[in-house]
């Protein structure tokens, strides 16, 4: 017979943790995770994550101590836990294992065939953990719980867009397979990037997660752990460190580095535009292929924009698409049926025979529309550099509708050297240099006709 006091604590994770580890610290967060999780370990909900800065607790209360109260409360179930390196996650597994070794009052075993530090069952039931690095293949059997614990290990490897892409890869392909049928997935993690793992499933899945987040300073400027970190000595750790890690690491709003290209909250917006206009096109940076990922493809998008008589230039519309070839090529072909007959459809000529053979396959499919190509060897930054100048003078607008909100989005995350945010910005940059060569023309044009006008009127 179990005593009352121990059966508390076998059902209510918060007074296991005090139970097993007295030092354990209740704050407001904490609390809050816990009861997240409860409803994890009831089916309440299935998708997880915690975003909070080093430090807080995190790990102690996701990693260390809920798999093993997890375990003792459904010893049928099974865990898979994964962190940045197998080693790491083997120190992990060793806490867990040593949490049910030492509280044998809960009456849950380990299985003294199979008790490794990486892998233990429950003795007499069907029940175990698995813990295993970020990337590694995840053999044997399925998991009722997948946990992933801070799946970047540095600095070094939130900047490139290989490991963060190997993750995603890993966690699709490999870690998912994982699931039982109505298995659910935690993921804790100090942010990095704004395209690792939790950006990523927030950009093409959040509303299927229940999402924790929880910023250093609050919006009052004050700690949100006060009982371990003070709001002084988190102001301490922020003047030491760039805005780039206290945002990211802290604040859990990271931006791509050497962000802020473009200065979006410069557009000057219109609902209903009364200027002449000179010249339409409509610029297409196409993404395609030949099975759609949709939650790892690009956008194809057209970007509708106009040369006004007052020499600015304007984006009217903005179209924004995944497909495959078949799909993308069909809603282009819809778009450009709608737009006006004197919108010129500008696409980017693609390097060599590959781009050759791409451009005149579209030439057949778009041949009833009038289609410019153009070509650029110049780098990302280059082409986007004229846009955020006419931005920064007052020479670019940008009509008020639904789609504003993504094309601000982007234009602020734009960075030149990495392509996670440039799908819009591509395509906003391709029509304003079309366009502004246009009016480059007709400022000539003009020039010469008022100079032909005074060589009349005083003889040549």
């Amino acid at each position: 017979m179990i005593d009352k006091n121990i059966l508390l604590a076998k059902k209510h994770l918060p007074t296991y943790m005090k139970y097993c580890y007295p030092k354990y610290i209740y704050a407001n967060h904490l609390i809050e995770i816990m009861e997240a999780l409860n409803k994890i370990s009831k089916g309440e909900i299935d998708r997880l994550i915690v975003n909070m800065p080093p430090r807080a607790g995190k790990s102690l209360t996701i990693s260390t101590f809920f798999p093993s109260w997890y375990l003792t409360n459904y010893p049928d179930n099974r865990i898979i836990f994964a962190t940045y390196s197998s080693g790491f996650a083997a120190s992990f597994g060793k806490r867990v294992k040593e949490n049910i070794v030492e509280h044998p009052e809960f009456e849950v075993k380990i299985d003294p065939a199979m008790h490794h530090a990486t892998e233990f069952e429950i003795d007499n039931h069907l029940g175990g953990y698995k813990a295993s690095g970020v990337g590694s293949s995840i053999t044997g059997r399925g998991c009722d719980v997948l946990i992933i614990d801070d799946p970047i290990k540095n600095a070094e490897e939130s900047k490139s867009s290989t490991i963060r892409n190997k993750i995603i890869d890993w966690y699709e392909s490999t870690a998912l397979t994982r699931l039982e049928p109505n298995g659910a997935v935690v993921l804790v993690q100090t942010r990095w990037s704004i395209n690792d793992l939790t950006g990523h499933l927030l950009e093409n899945e959040g509303d299927e997660w229940t999402v924790l987040n929880y910023p250093a300073l609050n919006e009052k400027g004050e700690s949100f752990f006060p009982q371990r970190f003070t709001t002084e000595q988190y102001l301490k750790i922020k003047k030491s460190l760039s805005d780039y890690w206290w945002n990211a690491l802290y604040m859990n709003a990271p931006v791509p580095e050497g962000g802020s290209f473009f200065r979006p909250d410069m557009i000057e917006e219109y609902k209903k535009l009364d200027i002449r206009i000179v010249r339409k096109c409509r610029a297409w940076d196409i993404a395609t292929y030949d099975t759609l990922d949709e939650k790892r493809s690009n956008y194809t998008v057209g970007a509708l924009m106009y040369l006004l008589s007052n020499n600015k230039i304007c984006i009217d519309n903005l179209v924004r698409f995944r497909g495959t070839v078949g799909e993308v090529e069909r809603k282009i072909t819809d778009v450009m049926g709608n737009d006006d007959p004197d919108v010129v459809q500008v696409i980017e000529q693609q390097p060599g025979m590959a781009g050759i053979a791409l451009k005149q396959h579209w030439n057949q499919i778009f041949r009833k529309y009038p289609v410019t190509w153009v070509y650029s060897n110049q780098n990302k930054e280059s082409r986007a550099l004229p846009l955020a100048n006419a931005i920064e003078t007052d020479n670019f607008m940008m009509r008020k509708a639904a789609w504003n909100k993504e094309f601000i989005k982007e234009m602020g995350l734009f960075n030149p050297i990495d392509d996670f945010f440039d799908d819009i910005v591509d395509a906003t940059s391709l029509g304003f240099n079309y366009l502004n060569r246009s009016r480059q023309t007709l400022s000539i044009d003009k020039f010469k006709k008022v100079n032909d006008g005074l060589f009349n009127l005083f003889g040549r």
